[in-house]
């Protein structure tokens, strides 16, 4: 039964992240981040960011990212030099 609920769930993955066009995303590892809704991201972005990302195509793995913009509030928390 599994494998066959495997490929139809990959496919309603695929179908989910085609219609996402641009998220907040939380960098997990390098190259890697999920949205709040745990879709996973393809995105060059410093581990430990949050993005905003917009979508530029599928692959089997996610979405990948065609730009990574800090969030304001990610921006507002990174530590600042002092002089």
């Amino acid at each position: 039964m599994a494998l066959r609920c495997a490929p139809l769930s990959q496919e309603q993955c695929l179908k989910r992240w085609r219609r996402k066009t641009d998220d907040v995303v939380l960098v997990d590892r390098p190259g890697r981040g999920y949205g709040d809704d745990y879709t996973p991201w393809l995105v060059d972005a410093p581990v430990g960011e949050l993005v905003h990302v917009r979508a530029a195509g599928i692959t089997e793995e996610g979405i990948l990212a065609a730009a990574a913009l800090k969030t304001a509030s990610s921006a507002r928390s990174s530590p600042r030099a002092t002089t």
